[in-house]
Protein backbone atom coordinates (compact mmCIF):
# COMPACT_ATOMS: atom_id res chain seq x y z
CA UNK A 1 0.00 0.00 0.00
CA UNK A 2 2.80 2.39 0.89
CA UNK A 3 4.55 1.68 -2.41
CA UNK A 4 1.33 2.39 -4.30
CA UNK A 5 0.85 5.75 -2.58
CA UNK A 6 4.51 6.59 -3.18
CA UNK A 7 4.14 5.78 -6.87
CA UNK A 8 0.95 7.87 -7.15
CA UNK A 9 2.66 10.74 -5.33
CA UNK A 10 5.61 10.66 -7.70
CA UNK A 11 3.35 10.56 -10.76
CA UNK A 12 1.32 13.47 -9.38
CA UNK A 13 4.49 15.47 -8.79
CA UNK A 14 5.69 14.77 -12.33
CA UNK A 15 2.56 16.22 -13.99
CA UNK A 16 2.76 19.93 -14.67
CA UNK A 17 0.34 22.24 -12.88
CA UNK A 18 -0.86 23.58 -16.21
CA UNK A 19 -1.92 20.11 -17.40
CA UNK A 20 -3.73 19.39 -14.14
CA UNK A 21 -5.61 22.68 -14.38
CA UNK A 22 -6.49 21.94 -18.00
CA UNK A 23 -7.93 18.56 -16.98
CA UNK A 24 -9.98 20.16 -14.19
CA UNK A 25 -11.16 22.90 -16.56
CA UNK A 26 -12.33 20.35 -19.13
CA UNK A 27 -14.11 18.42 -16.37
CA UNK A 28 -15.87 21.57 -15.16
CA UNK A 29 -16.79 22.56 -18.72
CA UNK A 30 -18.22 19.11 -19.47
CA UNK A 31 -20.33 19.08 -16.30
CA UNK A 32 -21.77 22.48 -17.17
CA UNK A 33 -22.48 21.89 -20.85
CA UNK A 34 -23.73 18.30 -20.90
CA UNK A 35 -27.51 17.99 -21.41
CA UNK A 36 -28.23 21.75 -21.09
CA UNK A 37 -31.95 21.19 -21.75
CA UNK A 38 -32.37 18.55 -19.05
CA UNK A 39 -34.48 20.99 -17.03
CA UNK A 40 -37.11 23.38 -18.37
CA UNK A 41 -36.39 27.07 -17.91
CA UNK A 42 -36.87 28.47 -14.41
CA UNK A 43 -39.14 31.54 -14.38
CA UNK A 44 -36.10 33.83 -13.96
CA UNK A 45 -34.38 32.18 -16.91
CA UNK A 46 -37.51 32.56 -19.02
CA UNK A 47 -37.74 36.29 -18.19
CA UNK A 48 -34.07 36.90 -19.01
CA UNK A 49 -34.26 34.89 -22.22
CA UNK A 50 -37.46 36.65 -23.31
CA UNK A 51 -36.02 40.13 -22.66
CA UNK A 52 -32.83 39.20 -24.52
CA UNK A 53 -34.89 37.84 -27.40
CA UNK A 54 -36.94 41.05 -27.49
CA UNK A 55 -33.76 43.14 -27.57
CA UNK A 56 -32.47 41.04 -30.46
CA UNK A 57 -35.71 41.21 -32.44
CA UNK A 58 -36.72 44.86 -32.02
CA UNK A 59 -33.61 46.50 -30.55
CA UNK A 60 -35.47 48.10 -27.65
CA UNK A 61 -34.35 47.94 -24.04
CA UNK A 62 -34.47 50.20 -20.99
CA UNK A 63 -32.99 49.46 -17.58
CA UNK A 64 -35.47 48.19 -15.01
CA UNK A 65 -34.01 47.29 -11.58
CA UNK A 66 -36.66 44.60 -11.17
CA UNK A 67 -34.78 42.57 -13.78
CA UNK A 68 -31.26 43.71 -12.79
CA UNK A 69 -28.61 45.24 -15.03
CA UNK A 70 -28.38 45.48 -18.83
CA UNK A 71 -25.19 43.58 -19.62
CA UNK A 72 -26.79 40.12 -19.56
CA UNK A 73 -29.46 41.14 -22.08
CA UNK A 74 -27.01 42.64 -24.56
CA UNK A 75 -24.74 39.63 -24.21
CA UNK A 76 -27.53 37.10 -24.72
CA UNK A 77 -29.15 39.08 -27.53
CA UNK A 78 -25.80 38.91 -29.35
CA UNK A 79 -25.52 35.16 -28.70
CA UNK A 80 -29.09 34.54 -29.91
CA UNK A 81 -28.40 36.50 -33.09
CA UNK A 82 -25.29 34.44 -33.81
CA UNK A 83 -26.30 30.94 -32.75
CA UNK A 84 -30.08 30.83 -32.50
CA UNK A 85 -32.63 31.20 -29.71
CA UNK A 86 -32.88 27.71 -28.18
CA UNK A 87 -32.87 26.83 -24.47
CA UNK A 88 -29.51 25.09 -24.93
CA UNK A 89 -27.95 28.23 -26.41
CA UNK A 90 -29.42 30.23 -23.53
CA UNK A 91 -27.46 28.12 -21.07
CA UNK A 92 -24.29 27.84 -23.17
CA UNK A 93 -22.77 31.18 -22.12
CA UNK A 94 -23.46 30.78 -18.37
CA UNK A 95 -21.86 27.33 -18.57
CA UNK A 96 -18.70 28.60 -20.25
CA UNK A 97 -18.57 31.55 -17.84
CA UNK A 98 -18.79 29.26 -14.81
CA UNK A 99 -16.04 27.02 -16.16
CA UNK A 100 -13.71 30.02 -16.50
CA UNK A 101 -13.63 30.34 -12.72
CA UNK A 102 -11.04 27.56 -12.93
CA UNK A 103 -8.50 29.49 -15.08
CA UNK A 104 -9.12 32.41 -12.72
CA UNK A 105 -7.91 30.25 -9.84
CA UNK A 106 -4.88 29.37 -11.97
CA UNK A 107 -4.15 33.09 -12.32
CA UNK A 108 -4.06 33.40 -8.51
CA UNK A 109 -1.64 30.48 -8.44
CA UNK A 110 0.62 32.19 -11.00
CA UNK A 111 0.59 35.31 -8.82
CA UNK A 112 1.82 33.04 -6.00
CA UNK A 113 -1.15 33.72 -3.72
CA UNK A 114 -1.98 30.00 -3.67
CA UNK A 115 0.29 26.98 -3.44
CA UNK A 116 0.03 24.19 -6.00
CA UNK A 117 -2.10 21.91 -3.82
CA UNK A 118 -4.37 24.70 -2.54
CA UNK A 119 -4.90 26.02 -6.06
CA UNK A 120 -5.77 22.57 -7.43
CA UNK A 121 -8.19 21.89 -4.57
CA UNK A 122 -9.85 25.29 -5.11
CA UNK A 123 -10.09 24.61 -8.86
CA UNK A 124 -11.61 21.19 -8.26
CA UNK A 125 -14.22 22.69 -5.93
CA UNK A 126 -15.05 25.28 -8.60
CA UNK A 127 -15.43 22.47 -11.13
CA UNK A 128 -17.74 20.18 -9.14
CA UNK A 129 -19.41 22.39 -6.53
CA UNK A 130 -23.18 21.71 -6.81
CA UNK A 131 -23.93 25.37 -6.07
CA UNK A 132 -21.54 26.73 -8.72
CA UNK A 133 -22.56 24.08 -11.25
CA UNK A 134 -26.24 24.90 -10.71
CA UNK A 135 -25.78 28.63 -11.33
CA UNK A 136 -23.47 27.84 -14.26
CA UNK A 137 -26.39 25.99 -15.86
CA UNK A 138 -28.80 28.85 -15.15
CA UNK A 139 -29.49 31.88 -17.34
CA UNK A 140 -29.15 34.51 -14.65
CA UNK A 141 -26.74 37.30 -13.70
CA UNK A 142 -25.09 35.57 -10.72
CA UNK A 143 -22.37 33.49 -12.38
CA UNK A 144 -21.29 36.39 -14.61
CA UNK A 145 -21.11 38.66 -11.58
CA UNK A 146 -19.00 36.14 -9.68
CA UNK A 147 -16.48 35.75 -12.50
CA UNK A 148 -16.12 39.49 -13.11
CA UNK A 149 -15.63 40.24 -9.40
CA UNK A 150 -13.07 37.44 -9.18
CA UNK A 151 -11.20 38.80 -12.22
CA UNK A 152 -11.36 42.31 -10.79
CA UNK A 153 -9.67 41.12 -7.58
CA UNK A 154 -7.02 39.19 -9.54
CA UNK A 155 -6.19 42.28 -11.59
CA UNK A 156 -5.82 44.39 -8.44
CA UNK A 157 -3.45 41.79 -7.00
CA UNK A 158 -1.53 41.80 -10.30
CA UNK A 159 -1.37 45.62 -10.15
CA UNK A 160 0.49 45.46 -6.85
CA UNK A 161 2.60 42.40 -7.69
CA UNK A 162 3.59 43.12 -11.30
CA UNK A 163 3.80 46.92 -10.91
CA UNK A 164 2.16 47.45 -14.31
CA UNK A 165 -0.25 50.41 -14.49
CA UNK A 166 -2.65 48.80 -16.96
CA UNK A 167 -3.78 46.12 -14.50
CA UNK A 168 -5.79 48.69 -12.52
CA UNK A 169 -7.84 49.93 -15.53
CA UNK A 170 -8.29 46.27 -16.48
CA UNK A 171 -9.75 45.64 -13.03
CA UNK A 172 -12.00 48.63 -13.74
CA UNK A 173 -13.31 46.96 -16.89
CA UNK A 174 -14.31 43.85 -14.93
CA UNK A 175 -15.76 45.98 -12.11
CA UNK A 176 -17.81 47.92 -14.66
CA UNK A 177 -19.13 44.70 -16.20
CA UNK A 178 -20.16 43.52 -12.73
CA UNK A 179 -21.84 46.88 -12.03
CA UNK A 180 -23.82 46.41 -15.24
CA UNK A 181 -25.17 43.12 -13.91
CA UNK A 182 -26.60 43.47 -10.40
CA UNK A 183 -27.43 46.20 -7.91
CA UNK A 184 -25.48 44.85 -4.92
CA UNK A 185 -22.12 45.10 -6.70
CA UNK A 186 -21.32 48.61 -5.31
CA UNK A 187 -21.39 47.12 -1.80
CA UNK A 188 -19.08 44.30 -2.93
CA UNK A 189 -16.63 46.75 -4.51
CA UNK A 190 -16.69 48.88 -1.35
CA UNK A 191 -15.58 45.83 0.66
CA UNK A 192 -12.81 45.04 -1.85
CA UNK A 193 -11.49 48.61 -1.91
CA UNK A 194 -11.67 48.83 1.89
CA UNK A 195 -9.64 45.62 2.19
CA UNK A 196 -6.81 46.91 0.01
CA UNK A 197 -6.80 50.28 1.77
CA UNK A 198 -6.51 48.55 5.16
CA UNK A 199 -3.68 46.38 3.82
CA UNK A 200 -1.92 49.56 2.73
CA UNK A 201 -2.36 51.17 6.16
CA UNK A 202 -0.94 48.04 7.78
CA UNK A 203 2.04 48.14 5.45
CA UNK A 204 1.19 44.84 3.79
CA UNK A 205 1.04 46.42 0.34
CA UNK A 206 2.43 49.63 -1.11
CA UNK A 207 0.54 51.76 -3.61
CA UNK A 208 2.62 52.69 -6.68
CA UNK A 209 3.55 56.34 -7.11
CA UNK A 210 1.21 56.54 -10.11
CA UNK A 211 -1.82 55.26 -8.16
CA UNK A 212 -3.74 58.58 -8.47
CA UNK A 213 -3.35 58.66 -12.25
CA UNK A 214 -4.11 54.96 -12.58
CA UNK A 215 -7.16 55.33 -10.33
CA UNK A 216 -8.47 58.24 -12.38
CA UNK A 217 -8.12 56.25 -15.61
CA UNK A 218 -9.87 53.31 -13.98
CA UNK A 219 -12.77 55.51 -12.83
CA UNK A 220 -13.18 56.92 -16.33
CA UNK A 221 -13.23 53.38 -17.74
CA UNK A 222 -15.96 52.37 -15.27
CA UNK A 223 -18.05 55.44 -16.07
CA UNK A 224 -17.68 54.95 -19.84
CA UNK A 225 -18.77 51.30 -19.75
CA UNK A 226 -21.58 51.98 -17.28
CA UNK A 227 -22.85 54.90 -19.34
CA UNK A 228 -22.81 52.82 -22.53
CA UNK A 229 -24.95 50.01 -21.14
CA UNK A 230 -27.25 51.86 -18.72
CA UNK A 231 -28.21 54.34 -21.42
CA UNK A 232 -29.10 51.42 -23.73
CA UNK A 233 -26.23 52.25 -26.08
CA UNK A 234 -26.82 56.02 -25.67
CA UNK A 235 -30.56 55.82 -26.41
CA UNK A 236 -31.68 56.84 -22.89
CA UNK A 237 -28.98 59.05 -21.34
CA UNK A 238 -31.24 60.08 -18.46
CA UNK A 239 -31.31 56.52 -17.11
CA UNK A 240 -27.59 56.58 -16.26
CA UNK A 241 -28.12 59.44 -13.81
CA UNK A 242 -31.29 57.92 -12.34
CA UNK A 243 -30.18 54.27 -12.18
CA UNK A 244 -28.90 54.36 -8.59
CA UNK A 245 -32.09 56.02 -7.31
CA UNK A 246 -34.24 53.59 -9.30
CA UNK A 247 -32.38 50.59 -7.85
CA UNK A 248 -32.54 51.83 -4.25
CA UNK A 249 -36.21 52.73 -4.51
CA UNK A 250 -37.16 49.36 -5.97
CA UNK A 251 -35.11 47.05 -3.77
CA UNK A 252 -35.76 48.92 -0.52
CA UNK A 253 -39.46 48.73 -1.37
CA UNK A 254 -39.16 44.98 -1.86
CA UNK A 255 -38.24 44.62 1.83
CA UNK A 256 -41.84 45.41 2.76
CA UNK A 257 -43.14 42.57 0.61
CA UNK A 258 -43.56 39.05 1.95
CA UNK A 259 -41.72 37.13 -0.76
CA UNK A 260 -40.27 34.37 1.45
CA UNK A 261 -42.15 34.66 4.71
CA UNK A 262 -40.94 33.09 7.91
CA UNK A 263 -39.57 33.66 11.39
CA UNK A 264 -36.10 35.24 11.86
CA UNK A 265 -34.58 31.77 12.24
CA UNK A 266 -36.23 30.50 9.04
CA UNK A 267 -33.09 31.06 6.93
CA UNK A 268 -30.93 29.19 9.45
CA UNK A 269 -33.20 26.17 9.06
CA UNK A 270 -33.06 26.48 5.28
CA UNK A 271 -29.24 26.54 5.37
CA UNK A 272 -29.29 23.08 6.97
CA UNK A 273 -30.96 21.79 3.81
CA UNK A 274 -28.39 23.29 1.43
Amino acid sequence: MRRMFTKISKEYASISVGKLFLAIFLLGLCIRLIFPELRVFHIDEAIHAWMSYGLWMNGSYMYDPKYHGPLLYYLMATVFSLFGDTDAIGRLIPGITGAFLIPAVYALYKLEYLSKNKALIAALFCAISPHLVYFSRFLRHDIFQLLFIFLCIICIYAYFERKKWYFLPLSGIFAAFALCLKEEVPATLFIIISFFCIMCLLGKIIFPKTWARDGAITLLVIIAIGYTFYTSLFSHPEVFFNAAHMALTHWLGIQDECRLCGAPYWYLLMLLLV
